[in-house]
């Protein structure tokens, strides 16, 4: 039990960064070549934080959807790591107040393994796009000398060298979210890849599915026959993991009468972790295979909603103006099979970095409110009452 959860945090959790040189400048870092399994107690917290933000956006859609934790704290992490207030944006993104640097370095340099036809390979990018931002050599290498890569690019080639990068590294296939800001910024993607097969033929067979209340369609299955599984269930839904070879996939199926939306996909698991028993189980797990994007941007931007944290001071040049740096959008990419041959996922997320304007200088008025007015109650610009005051004293 213990080995599989291991094993399935680390899914969520891990780098390995490498090199390119196509590109003006980026670090080499020594590929992990055997599997290294990441502390669960130090990263349920970066897996519970990067699953808080994302889960909303599977029911967004009433198609199927996914997204990945993994790629989005990856990309967290790079920008955690170039932040001007580091400690402060480590907490906002699930890293401990008092021991992020250990755990962001654990989450940059957790799992990078191949096992003859089984892998998972993953990166973290910082791109520098345009000319008026720039990254100072000598930093960038330390930190790259440590756990990431850099690169500087045109408007022109930013998305071919970052997918580029991504190809060589870990054989990315999935197209990169394209960024639609064309000011210079700087670009800090996370991304993984999956391939783990099954050990045998996996069966595939054809049962039922409800795609909604008394509607049924016949899909291609794997058979449970008799087999040993853990499995936890309650009074809302079933849960239970399938071994693949080196990771698991965790269903979660509600009972009848139980809708999805109301079933809390991370809280599922980590009742699982802690109640599962192991059962015979039969029965069957459909296959499926989902492809989507998502935009991000609204959970990014909330973990800098104090105004106060500023990015990429450490890396940029002591002469570049950088109290206007801002998150200015986040984009997700995503991949998933589960077939007879095993799993194959792909994903990126990248997180985009703008130069604020600076403010103008204002004129100085006086506003004395000494006659009869108006006031508006607003919430996040939204009125919520609208008043008309003659006399403020009654």
């Amino acid at each position: 039990m213990n080995k599989n959860i291991n094993l399935l945090f680390s899914v969520l959790l891990l780098v390995g960064c490498g090199s390119n040189t196509n590109v003006n400048y980026t670090g080499q870092i020594p590929k992990n070549q055997g599997r290294v399994h990441l502390e669960l107690d130090n990263y349920k917290s970066i897996a519970s934080f990067a699953s808080k933000d994302l889960v909303p956006f599977l029911f967004e859609e009433a198609e199927n959807s996914t997204c990945s934790p993994a790629s989005y704290a990856l990309a967290l992490g790079g920008v955690v790591s170039a932040s001007a207030n580091v400690e402060s944006f480590a907490t906002k993104s699930g890293f401990s107040s008092t021991d992020y640097q250990k755990e962001f370095k654990g989450l940059l340099n957790g799992l990078n393994w191949m096992e003859k036809k089984n892998s998972l390979r993953s990166a973290v990018l910082y791109q520098q796009i345009g000319p008026s931002l720039a990254f100072d050599d000598a930093k960038r290498e330390k930190m790259a000398g440590e756990y990431i890569s850099s690169m500087v690019s045109s408007h022109e080639s930013y998305l071919e060298d970052a997918q580029n990068f991504f190809k060589k590294e870990i054989d990315l296939d999935l197209r990169l979210p394209q960024l639609t800001n064309e000011d210079d910024m700087i670009a800090t993607y996370g991304a993984l890849k999956l391939l783990d097969y099954f050990s045998y033929d996996a069966p595939d067979v054809k049962n039922d599915f409800y795609v909604e209340e008394g509607k049924k369609i016949s899909v291609n299955t794997y058979s449970l026959v008799a087999n040993e599984r853990d499995y936890y269930e309650n009074d809302k839904y079933a849960s239970l993991c399938q071994r693949i070879n080196c990771t698991d996939v965790f269903f979660i199926l509600p009972k009848d009468g139980v809708e999805l939306i109301d079933i809390d996909p991370y809280q599922a698991y980590l009742d699982y972790l802690s109640k599962a028993e192991t059962v015979n189980v039969t029965g069957y797990l459909p296959y499926f295979h989902v492809k989507n994007q998502i935009d991000i941007t609204s959970p990014v931007r909330q973990k800098n909603s104090d105004k106060k944290i500023r990015f990429f001071d450490k890396l940029l040049k002591d002469d570049v103006d950088r109290e206007y740096l801002d998150v200015d959008s986040g984009k997700q990419v995503n991949d998933f099979e589960f077939s007879p041959k095993g799993v194959k996922g792909e994903s990126a997320t990248v997180i985009a970095v703008v130069s604020e304007s600076a403010p103008i200088e204002q004129k100085s008025v006086t506003f004395k409110v000494d006659k009869p007015f108006y006031a508006l109650s607003l919430y996040d610009d939204f009125p919520l009452f609208i008043s008309k005051i003659t006399d403020p004293s009654k």
